[in-house]
């Protein structure tokens, strides 16, 4: 049902709206925090003001874009995108939490910065870690450019911070005999009949570490790894939604085989090799699923990714060709895999020795 507007208001329930129209241009909305129709009219004077600035280029139209504009946009494109937007939307709930719903334009490249150092000192954010929130916001506001929600990019003028990636924590051998003791371990508890049995605490994560010291998949490609991912005679995996988009195959060795083919026995109706017991759905994260394993082990700033540079690490130093690694690990550029050629101390102490 169309409202009845006089002289540009109507009512209705209780609320005011406003409707004008200029050159053929005409626009409708709602008088936010009108009690009356003299305040109402103030509104609609507002705005007629501001839409003749408009046509005659005295004022731009995305003046009065608010940042929830630019989040929804985000949203759209990162869910149509990207393989794995969670993590995203997650970085996307902060960026909205600090910036309200303030308006687009307000927005300068101090403010961007500001923005970091609260990710840096009160959030205490990694280098890494803050350069994907500064991406995110870079793209946004992209997107409402390209959308014309604003005319500029204020995160443009703002610096990446830098970040160390010539550092990579790689498990010893003497660190992987007690990581698998500690996977090996047991623990006597008490059942409710009053029977002292042995519990395996890690016995389920001992397949994960060794799905990620003999394959080198990231984390996400863990979580989301299916039976159907893995070829009939169990010899190759096959990873199709990967970081850089490109499916890509990782041959299974021995040790990896039996692994998967005992699990397999006992799958179940599960879809998905790695599922949570408690909800017998795929993890959505493995933080804790592996932290309480690593700090039992008594492994110091070691993370499940580190089972990767590990891997990596690995392959090179027993002669593995660098270009193979690459293709292996699923890195689209090769200098991301040249990190791993470094030599280790035991390489550089037999290379000091020869002296």
């Amino acid at each position: 049902m169309s409202r009845n507007y006089k002289n540009g208001i109507a009512e209705e329930n209780g609320k005011f709206y406003g409707k004008i129209k200029i050159q053929g241009v005409q626009r409708q909305f709602l008088c936010h925090g009108a009690k009356n129709r003299t305040e109402a009219q103030a509104i609609v004077d507002s705005e007629r003001f501001k839409l003749r600035q408009e046509l005659g280029g005295i004022r731009s139209k995305c003046e009065d874009t608010k940042f929830s504009q630019l989040v929804k946009l985000y949203k759209a494109h990162s869910l149509i995108n990207k393989t794995r937007s969670h993590g995203d939307i997650a970085i996307l709930n902060v960026i909205q939490f600090y910036f309200k719903d303030i308006k687009v334009s307000t927005i300068t490249p101090s403010k961007i910065q500001r923005f970091i150092t609260y990710l840096v000192d009160e959030k205490k954010l990694s280098p890494a870690s803050v350069n994907k929130y500064r991406s995110v916001l870079r793209k946004m506001f992209n997107l409402g450019i390209d959308n014309g929600k604003c005319n500029t990019n204020p995160v443009k003028k703002v610096k990446e911070l830098r970040v160390d990636n010539t550092r990579t924590r790689v498990l010893n051998k003497r660190e992987e005999i007690k990581l698998y003791k500690t996977l090996n371990s047991f623990r006597k508890v008490k059942t409710r009949e009053g029977e002292i049995k042995n519990f395996a605490p890690f016995k389920r994560v001992k397949r994960l570490i060794t799905l990620a010291l003999n394959s080198g998949m990231r984390k996400g490609e863990m979580i989301n790894f299916k039976w159907l991912d893995i070829n009939e005679d169990f010899t190759i995996i096959t990873v199709l939604n990967s970081k850089s988009g490109k499916s890509r195959e990782i041959p299974i060795n021995q040790k990896l085989r039996l692994a998967l083919k005992a699990m397999y026995k006992v799958k179940g109706d599960n879809e998905y090799v790695f599922t949570n017991p408690e909800t017998g759905t795929k993890y959505v994260d493995l933080k804790r699923v592996v932290g309480s394993l690593f700090e039992a082990a008594g492994l110091d700033d070691f993370t499940l990714h580190c089972c990767r540079h590990t891997f990596a690490t690995r392959l090179l130093d027993k002669g593995a060709d660098i270009r193979t690694v690459q293709e292996l690990l699923g890195h689209a550029d090769i200098r991301m895999t040249e990190r791993y050629t470094h030599s280790n101390k035991d390489k550089k102490m037999m290379a000091v020795n020869l002296l």
